[in-house]
């Protein structure tokens, strides 16, 4: 029986990962260096010390690391100042009934916890969750189960009692390599068939979760 629930938030609970890769696709065109666009795809879910790693083997050790984000930085601050925090379909919905029916709620994120909470607090949202796992606080990056493990421990339930919600690989790796119930919800990286053993679930939008939860009582 599903007894808490921990959500990933970029491309889950906010479309910012979308807008986190157009901001490295423009820093990339006006950068002129051959980074290659895979790059952008392969960091999803990792955190900024497995990013910054990720950038390091494949460009070499000349690469100016710090620059390079910067410019990213800028592109990305400006597309939140134009677009503000974008929502996912759902989330307060999916949150009000978690609360409701009583689901202890963590974050497991990537994003550094003052970025985390500046999100959370910017749409609303922060006082639902119960623990907040960031990857700032972590030693080992998505894909590692680090994060997850955390976060259920700090729900006092066990990892196979927690749902999952995740949108990219390094997520749904990291999750179901902690022994918690995974469910994605696509983002940018379709469902394949690598991914598919891993999941309890596969749903279209953060409403599917009550759909899944209320089966899930029934058993």
């Amino acid at each position: 029986m599903i007894k808490a629930v921990v959500f990933d938030m970029d491309g889950v609970l906010f479309d910012t990962e979308r807008l986190a890769r157009e901001s490295l696709v423009e820093a990339i065109k006006a950068s002129g260096l051959p980074i290659p666009m895979e790059l952008t795809y392969r960091i999803l879910g990792m955190n900024a010390a497995a990013v910054r790693q990720a950038f390091m083997e494949t460009m070499g050790p000349d690469f100016e690391y710090d620059k390079f984000m910067s410019f990213s930085h800028g592109y990305h601050v400006r597309a939140i100042e134009r677009e503000g925090i974008p929502e996912k379909p759902g989330l307060h919905e999916v949150l009000e009934y978690l609360k409701a029916n009583g689901y202890p709620i963590a974050l497991a994120t990537s994003t550094n916890r003052d970025g985390a909470r500046r999100n959370l607090e910017r749409t609303g949202v922060l006082g639902y969750f119960d623990h907040l796992v960031c990857g700032d606080m972590i030693e080992h990056s998505k894909p590692d189960p680090e994060i997850y493990l955390k976060a259920a421990a700090l729900l006092e339930t066990r990892p196979e009692e927690c749902l999952a919600v995740e949108d990219s690989p390094n997520g749904i790796r990291s999750a179901f390599a902690g022994g918690l119930k995974t469910v994605m919800i696509p983002d940018l990286i379709p469902l394949s068939d690598e991914l598919r053993p891993m999941l309890f679930s596969v749903e279209d939008s953060l409403l599917g979760l009550i759909r899944l939860l209320e089966q899930d009582k029934k058993q």
